[in-house]
Parts: structure tokens; C-alpha cells; sequence
């Protein structure tokens, strides 16, 4: 090889290197600032998965308090409302339980006798509807206490009274039970 090919090859062979180097140092700008959003990005996840946490907890909490009002109008203060969540097959899977004292109680397993699942449900209805934003203010309830011991009924149509005022709706109830009949403000009756 002559020299002056050499030279020559040497002048391509250093071109090559100080463009591959300005490559290098362009890829490595790049990947710092890719890292920087990346961290940016990170940080900003955590805060949404916290906050998204802490109003899970805020919602739970208000739903628990909602229910176990009713709970305790109706059947004293031994009665609270218990929501858990567990996290099973990468779903989160939410469990009602019905605190009595020292007992506790899931609804999808355990009866009980004397309505405390309907107080349950009615409360988590109306938990429901003032955590809507925009819904209309009227609510049909077909037979909301159909199991309720007619012992409990006039504490009943006591909730069902305070919390049409408290969430300002029109509760329309189906029912046949004469105890909470003769507490309603208007009363249509249909058939025989």
C-alpha cells in the first residue's frame, strides 16, 4: 500500500471516528434527557397512584359511614359497616361486611334475620347516589326492605325520611308494607 492511500485511508478512517463520536455524544444527550422524562414520568405515577389511593380510602371511608348510619338508626350502635378490599388474580375484589359487636359478617355468605342486609343495601344506595355528580334527583326503590322485621320499621321510615331531606330527592318506593306506606308524604296505589 502506498503511502499516499495510506493517508488517505487514515483521513476516512478519522472522519468516520469524529462523526462517530459526535453520534455517541448527540445519542448520549439524548438518552440523558430520555432517562430525565422517564424519571419525570415515574414520579408523576407515583403521585397519581397515590392520589388515586388516598380517594379510594376517602370514597370507602364516606360509603362506611353512609351505611352504618342506617345501620345504627335503625338497629342501634352495635352495627357498622366494613368494606374490604382484596387483591386476588390481579383483581381487586371488594367484600360488605356487616359488623354486629364482635361479629362479623360478609352479605354474599352470611343471613341474617331481621333485615340488616336491606338497612345494608338501602345505605349503599344512597352512598351511591350522593357520590353521583349529575344524576336526577329521584330514586326508585322496588321493595328496599323487603325483609325487614316489622319491629324496626318505624326507625326505618325514619332513614328513609332524613335522608330524602339531607340528599334533597324524590324517593319513589314500591312496596307493600303498610309501616313504611303510612309514613310516605304521597301515596299511589295500584290495582285492587
Amino acid at each position: 500500500m502506498s503511502l499516499e492511500t495510506l493517508v488517505e485511508t487514515t483521513k476516512e478512517k478519522f472522519t468516520e471516528y469524529k462523526l462517530a463520536k459526535k453520534n455517541f455524544t448527540k445519542a448520549k444527550v439524548k438518552l440523558k434527557q430520555l432517562t430525565n422524562q422517564l424519571e419525570t414520568l415515574e414520579k408523576f405515577k407515583g403521585m397519581v397512584v397515590l392520589y388515586a389511593q388516598q380517594s379510594l380510602e376517602e370514597t370507602i371511608h364516606y360509603i362506611e359511614e353512609t351505611v352504618t348510619l342506617a345501620l345504627q338508626s335503625v338497629f342501634g350502635d352495635d352495627y357498622h359497616a366494613v368494606i374490604k378490599l382484596e387483591q386476588k388474580r390481579d383483581q381487586q375484589e371488594v367484600y360488605f361486611i356487616l359488623k354486629k359487636g364482635d361479629l362479623e359478617l360478609e352479605l354474599r355468605q352470611d343471613l341474617t334475620g331481621v333485615g340488616e342486609v336491606d338497612v345494608y343495601c338501602y345505605g349503599l344506595k344512597m352512598a351511591s347516589f350522593a357520590l353521583e355528580e349529575d344524576c336526577a334527583p329521584i330514586l326508585l326503590l322496588d321493595e328496599p326492605i323487603k325483609y325487614l322485621s316489622k319491629d324496626y320499621l318505624p326507625q326505618m321510615a325514619e332513614v328513609l325520611k332524613q335522608s330524602t331531606i339531607s340528599l334533597d330527592i324524590q324517593q319513589i318506593i314500591i312496596s307493600h308494607e303498610e309501616g313504611i306506606i303510612e309514613t310516605a308524604d304521597k301515596i299511589i296505589k295500584i290495582g285492587g
